[in-house]
């Protein structure tokens, strides 16, 4: 079986059975091994600290990740440090 690699807003349209926004991304998943990566689930996690989800919507989205996904290799340390970083950075770049 072919893998998919998906990016973490197609996974939360996915989660959130957003058909609309999900459609164009439909014939790229079907008959697929979905995967996600380290940083995408951090960022799922990120999202879920931002807006204050309770234990049941937080143990959906583990199931979720658990029953749909391939993860790509990482570990409780590198997830825990990536949903840590601040959530709004102001940078300033000079050329």
């Amino acid at each position: 079986m072919n893998s998919v690699l998906l990016d973490t807003t197609v996974a939360s349209f996915l989660f959130n059975r957003n058909v609309a926004k999900l459609y164009p991304y439909l014939s790229h998943l079907r008959d697929k091994q979905m995967m996600l990566s380290f940083q995408s689930v951090a960022e799922l996690w990120k999202g879920v600290i931002k807006v204050g989800w309770g234990k049941k919507r937080k143990s959906d989205l583990i199931s979720f990740i658990d029953k749909w996904f391939t993860l790509i290799s990482f570990d409780d340390q590198l997830i825990y440090a990536w949903r840590m970083y601040p959530l709004k950075v102001n940078v300033s770049v000079t050329v």
